[in-house]
């Protein structure tokens, strides 16, 4: 019975762990990131950030609100403990540690070590705060029941009320 528990544990966190790495990217494209096209490093590290933490909102309250995954509120400790390996990792190379975690590595293009490190650590890890930040909003405002708008993207319809056959 035990087992049981850790593995939906552990598949629920695998979920929220694929949301916010594919799902997060789905929503932001869709938001339209294709619209802006940034000239400059800080451009486009100004629109990736706006746009991931908006998806990632987003995301992580529809979650929590259509699944009520506990899991949801929670998923920013594992990229939190994650990013903060990596920067340890950091803390002994050469080069400044916030041009290594903070995008402007990019400068020198995506195969820049710091560009990979923004892109694999603090991407993930600004991603899943806001993800869980979601989360937290929608369980915070304790929505009673899911709205007609909800009902009708998901599919759930109520059942006509039809009077009754014996009234003729």
């Amino acid at each position: 019975m035990r087992i049981a528990k850790v593995g939906r544990v552990a598949l629920r966190l695998f979920l929220n762990i694929l949301a916010v790495w594919i799902g997060v990217a789905i929503v932001s494209s869709a938001l339209g990131r294709h619209l802006w096209h940034p000239r400059s490093i800080q451009a486009m590290l100004q629109v990736s950030y706006s746009y991931d933490i908006a998806a990632s909102l987003i995301l992580g309250f529809v979650v929590y609100r259509c699944f009520k995954s506990e899991a949801a509120k929670w998923i920013w400790v594992i990229f939190s403990a994650l990013f903060l390996f990596r920067v340890s990792m950091l803390l002994g190379s050469s080069s400044s540690l916030w041009a290594q975690i903070s995008g402007l590595g990019c400068v020198n293009g995506m195969r820049d070590p710091g560009c990979m490190n923004w892109f694999l650590f603090t991407t993930h890890f600004v991603r899943g705060s806001a993800y869980s930040a979601g989360a937290w909003i929608c369980y915070r405002l304790k929505p009673v029941g899911p709205s007609p708008l909800e009902d009708a993207f998901l599919g759930r319809f109520r059942k006509p009320k039809w009077e009754s056959e014996g009234n003729s």
